[in-house]
């Protein structure tokens, strides 16, 4: 894999902080802090200075943790969402709660162990916060935000032509080949059942037998038929299930125990 080197990730950053809107964002942040004036900065500030304190923490702050993203990112692509939003958070709260301790110690001192302590485990989850809302609001991770807040697609679906790319039904085995069937059509592929069975993720289903696999939402009804069960499927035809998975039916709720 290629990374970006360092003043490449440092152009990125200082090119989406420096937008007047994300300016204007933060200066209002910055603003709303200065009213607020939160941790004893407004006894210690008058106005003016407070303002320049806060919108300068704010500005700092949101870049710092634009930089330790857009530097770690492209090391971090091959783990999950979450986990790559852990990783960064931790590492941006660690370089932000740093900052911050430094910026408060030169202008108003040393405090004791404790409260140092305290100090710093609050400016640590400031900087993770931080971290989180660069993730979400940075316009080159609409990737992540849509690995977020949009349904994933199972990887199945992708070797399906895309007039047949609706929501799965079934899996079934014929010969060598497994038929896929959606809400809109059936088709067949060259693979093995359990290797289609690891594509459907994140969609909820279980295998019903050796050679047929349900998505659960498209499963309307189920009976008994001896010690083994029919399931009548939402494009109206039905998939036997063995024995063998009985049991897994009725902790899924569709037989009663």
């Amino acid at each position: 894999m290629d990374h970006p080197p360092p003043h490449s990730a440092l152009r990125q950053m200082r090119q989406h902080v420096m937008t007047a809107r994300t300016l204007a964002v933060l200066v209002l942040v910055g603003i709303v802090a200065t009213i607020a004036a939160p941790f004893g900065t407004g006894d210690a500030m008058s106005v003016l200075p407070r303002a320049a304190f806060w919108i300068g923490i704010v500005v700092l702050t949101y870049g710092l943790g634009s930089l330790v993203d857009a530097v770690l990112r492209p090391w971090l692509e091959g783990l999950r969402p979450a986990a790559r939003v852990a990783i960064i958070a931790a590492a941006t709260g660690a370089v932000i709660g740093a900052a911050l301790q430094v910026i408060t110690a030169a202008i108003f001192g040393l405090q004791d162990i404790e409260q140092e302590l305290v100090s710093g485990m609050r400016n640590f989850i400031i900087g993770a916060c931080v971290s989180v809302g660069v993730q979400i609001a940075h316009p080159a991770h609409a990737r992540f935000r849509d690995t977020i807040y949009e349904p994933r697609t199972p990887a199945l679906l992708d070797r399906l032509p895309l007039d047949k790319r609706g929501a799965l039904v079934a899996i079934s085995v014929e010969d060598h080949y497994v038929r896929v069937r959606t809400t809109k059509g059936e088709e067949m592929l060259l693979m093995r059942l359990s290797d289609a069975i690891r594509e459907t993720e994140p969609v909820e289903g279980l295998q019903v037998h050796r050679s047929h696999w349900v998505a659960g939402a498209a499963v309307q009804a189920a009976r008994r038929a001896g010690d083994r069960a029919v399931l009548t499927m939402s494009a109206g035809d039905e998939i036997p299930a063995s024995r063998t998975y009985v049991p897994a039916l009725r902790a899924a709720g569709f037989l009663p125990k």
